[in-house]
């Protein structure tokens, strides 16, 4: 390279030497930073030492020292020279450990025995020694093993494994199935009763009364009913019951509830029995199955007779049987069929979808036939048969059929001779009168039509009057029977109730009450014989359990009911939806307080707090939510969530202090919230005191499942004097039981009444009465509680013995100190106790004012009346 190069590439070497050097005095103020930074943090760690912190084992890493330590990772000789299971072990030692005696040593320790006591704690610790061995138990339920633990004041007592003493009858039945039944009420011989039933219950009711008498000889939902024209004696058939029995018919007299005969014939009744109905002579019974085939039967109705004689069968049909109607008016008469004589003994007709059938029972020879010849609309009608769904037959042997599109037919044998349209929605009953025909259609409304022509060929009929039934066009006539001491007609409804119209003065009373959908949610009043129900029909009634009729209804359009709670003191009411909609109205008003859908499924159970000062609801989305009551804003605040189960929650309950909420799920899963924190308490202390004991799961309902699956049980109740209680489950059965329920044997079982799954069962307020709802089957049943003034118990002093709550009314939870809680409970104790209650309800606004209700009235959701009961 030359000296002009050299001399070109000074400057450039230059610069580069002096950003050399600025780089290198950088790197150098930068060091003496950290370096001052690192004196500084030694410093604070010494003076203010962090929580739970442990000293530093080894020293730090400084400017000072980086030369003489070792660098990290370095391969030193004399390391290399220790054995292999030596460095593992010293490098685990190094970073899980310290030196013995040391504070993070002593840490480590306690960690590992608080691990030990948590996952299983030795016999000798201080918190298992608590509870005795003996006390602990197990029982088997859904799957699930149940671990329980008694009580400490609990005693095994001598009649803990016997049943009850106390007994159960069945007393009253509300409701009607005018859903799906139809020609199903009658009048009694003497005209003071009506004839019908719900469920697997056959009801004569005395109209001015208001009295039943109940016939239980069935098993599952009645599915026909008739009544004999010339004896005391109903007939009636049922549906095919569950396991391997089979439908039946019953026979039995209606004055003295007694059953005269039951026909079990699974040769020739299959599955339900559609229609049942007695002869012209009432010599002769016929019975259509689901075949449909007929099947007919000889008396006499001698109650001594336990077993009839059978006489021949009959094919009907391909079609839907919806009815048989026998000609009361018949006498036996001699015909020419070919070149035979034959006697005719019976004539009827057969109604259902497109069929319409003619019928004679004939005595050919030795042997009894049935003969059907279908009814031709040709040449009168353009069209083939409408579905027919009631008849009757006039003295001269003619026949009125009402159809399902408003029409009439008049027939002579099987010959269609007249017919007429009279009404625009479809006739679901006729009945005679002297003068007259008596029409209701689907759409509520009755019609009386007097017959000026009774020539069959020039039938003719003028309206005299109509009358519009108070339900909703969905929900009309399904069955109406003339009472002709009391001039009046009783009118079987869609919507399960049962009116009485007079024919002269127009007034219409309503004698029977009802659900028309299934029956779910059931509360009963604290202070009052009263009880509410909700169903899936959309209405919450109000029912008196000593007067035995509806007081009140409410009716949420387009909505499913499922539970219902009565406030603790009366004043309110809360409803769950199916649509995960809580709505908590006023008693005596019927106005609501609170309206919000919580939840994005169905709203399960809901229970008051015994202060009345929150109100739990469960769902199936597997929560449970926390409404507080504000008495500014005079309404509940949403508030907390509590979350843990893993399946829908079934049932619910507070503890007495008002603090925990229990609750049970489909999963067999008890679990226990503590309402202020809002965590699991677990375990459980035996000793906590339950509010209205509803768990279906605990120490003290172990034996309320027996062999069954828990899966059958829905509900269970305790009375009022904590010394039965009562559950009901899918078999529809009752059963009454000691409590606590410690043994499956140990109980009474009522399998009569409920043909479907028992939703709820509780006891009155005042323990007389038991009162049941049957889901499915559209029931509400009160059963009377006998003996028990004899029931004694052992356990009821210490069962009953409940930490009273004072009522909180303020507008947010506040923690309670069990110091000065137990110091007010000192300082309070020779106070008057009636005078601190009446001050509590004063200022709390959640209790309720004594009033009569008399009066029944139905109101829709906004509360103005309504057409739809």
């Amino acid at each position: 390279m030359s000296e002009r190069d050299d001399s070109a590439l000074a400057p450039r070497i230059s610069q580069l030497e002096q950003l050399t050097n600025s780089q290198s005095e950088l790197i150098t103020t930068l060091l003496s930073r950290i370096t001052k930074l690192e004196e500084t943090v030694d410093q604070l760690s010494i003076s203010t030492p962090r929580k739970n912190a442990t000293p530093r084992m080894t020293p730090r890493r400084t400017n000072a020292n980086r030369k003489s330590l070792p660098a990290k990772g370095a391969n030193d000789a004399s390391a290399l020279a220790i054995p292999r299971s030596e460095r593992r072990a010293k490098s685990m030692t190094n970073k899980n450990s310290a030196p013995i005696g040391s504070p993070r040593q002593n840490m480590s320790l306690a960690r590992r025995s608080s691990r030990k006591r948590l996952s299983g704690a030795p016999k000798s610790s201080p918190r298992r020694a608590e509870i005795d061995s003996s006390r602990k138990s197990t029982y088997h339920v859904g799957g699930r093993t149940q671990h329980v633990i008694s009580p400490s004041w609990f005693t095994e007592a001598k009649d803990d494994a016997d049943p009850p003493r106390a007994d159960l009858e069945l007393e009253h039945v509300y409701g009607y199935n005018g859903k799906d039944g139809r020609t199903n009420v009658f009048c009694s011989r003497d005209g003071s009763s009506v004839i019908y039933y719900v469920a697997a219950v056959s009801i004569v009711l005395n109209i001015e009364t208001n009295q039943q008498k109940l016939f239980v000889g069935h098993n599952e939902d009645i599915s026909s009913l008739s009544v004999c024209p010339s004896a005391p004696f109903a007939v009636t058939g049922q549906l095919d019951p569950k396991g391997s029995q089979t439908a039946y018919v019953c026979v039995w007299n209606y004055e003295t509830m007694e059953e005269i005969c039951r026909i079990e014939d699974s040769d020739h009744i299959q599955k339900a029995v559609l229609c049942v109905s007695f002869g012209a002579n009432a010599e002769y019974l016929y019975c259509i199955d689901q075949g449909p085939d007929l099947s007919v039967y000889r008396g006499p109705w001698q109650e001594s007779q336990k077993k009839l004689q059978y006489i021949t069968s009959a094919k009907i049909a391909k079609s839907q049987i919806l009815g048989i109607v026998i000609n009361p008016h018949f006498e036996r008469y001699f015909e020419e069929i070919g070149n035979q004589k034959v006697e005719i003994l019976d004539e009827f007709v057969t109604l259902g979808k497109s069929h319409l059938k003619y019928w004679t029972l004939q005595k050919r020879d030795d042997s009894i036939v049935a003969e059907g010849r279908m009814v031709s609309g040709r040449p009168r009608l353009k069209e083939s048969i409408q579905t027919t769904l009631c008849a009757k037959f006039f003295p001269n042997r003619s026949c009125i059929i009402g159809t399902a599109m408003g029409q009439i037919y008049i027939i002579c044998k099987n010959e269609l001779v007249f017919n007429l349209q009279i009404q625009q929605n479809a006739i679901g009953a006729i009945e005679l009168t002297s003068k007259g025909f008596i029409s209701g259609g689907f759409d509520g409304v009755i019609f009386y039509h007097e017959i000026t022509e009774n020539d069959p060929e020039k039938f003719r009929c003028d309206v005299e009057w109509e009358h519009k039934l108070p339900v909703s066009t969905k929900y009309g006539v399904k069955a109406i029977s003339l009472n002709e001491s009391s001039d009046e007609i009783l009118i079987g409804t869609r919507s399960c109730e049962i009116f009485a119209l007079g024919m002269k003065t127009k007034k219409l009373n309503q004698i029977v009450q009802g659900h028309f959908d299934e029956v779910w949610g059931l509360a009963v009043h604290p202070n009052r014989s009263e009880f509410m129900t909700t169903s899936y029909d959309g209405t919450v009634r109000l029912w008196t359990s000593n007067g035995r009729k509806l007081l009140r209804s409410k009716s949420f359009a387009k909505e499913r009911l499922v539970c219902v709670d009565i406030s603790n003191i009366g004043k309110q009411f809360a409803l769950g939806f199916q649509s995960g909609r809580v709505v908590v109205l006023d008693f005596e008003s019927f106005e609501p307080v609170f309206d919000r859908k919580l939840a994005p499924e169905q709203i399960s159970v809901i229970r008051y707090s015994p202060s009345d000062a929150y109100l739990a609801i469960g769902s199936w989305d597997q929560t449970v939510r926390l409404l507080h009551w504000s008495s500014q804003s005079k309404t509940f605040k949403v508030g907390k969530v509590l979350k843990g189960n893993t399946s829908s929650i079934t049932s619910m309950q507070w503890s007495s202090n008002g603090k925990i909420v229990s609750t049970s799920s489909k999963s067999y899963e008890v679990l226990n919230f503590d309402i202020q924190t809002k965590s699991l308490v677990s375990p459980i202390d035996p000793d906590t005191k339950w509010h209205k004991w509803s768990n279906l799961l605990g120490w003290q309902v172990q034996g309320l499942f027996g062999k069954a699956d828990g899966v059958h049980v829905n509900s269970v109740s305790v009375s009022e004097s904590g010394n039965l209680c009562v559950s009901g489950n899918d078999s529809g059965e009752l059963s009454l039981m000691r409590f606590p329920c410690l043994h499956p044997p140990a109980r009474k079982v009522f399998p009569e009444g409920h043909s479907s799954c028992i939703c709820s069962a509780l006891f009155t307020m005042d323990n007389s009465y038991v009162l049941s709802t049957g889901g499915h089957d559209y029931s509400i049943m009160q059963w009377k509680v006998k003996g028990l003034s004899s029931e004694a118990n052992s356990h009821e002093s210490k069962i009953n013995t409940e930490e009273k709550v004072s009522v909180v009314d303020e507008t947010e939870p506040t923690e309670v100190d069990p110091k000065k809680q137990v110091e007010t409970k000192k300082a309070g104790a020779g106070e008057n106790p009636a005078a601190e209650a009446a001050e509590a309800d004063a200022e709390n606004p959640v209790i309720a004012k004594k009033t009569e209700n008399t009066n029944v009235t139905f109101e829709d959701s906004s509360g103005s009346s309504s057409d739809n009961a």
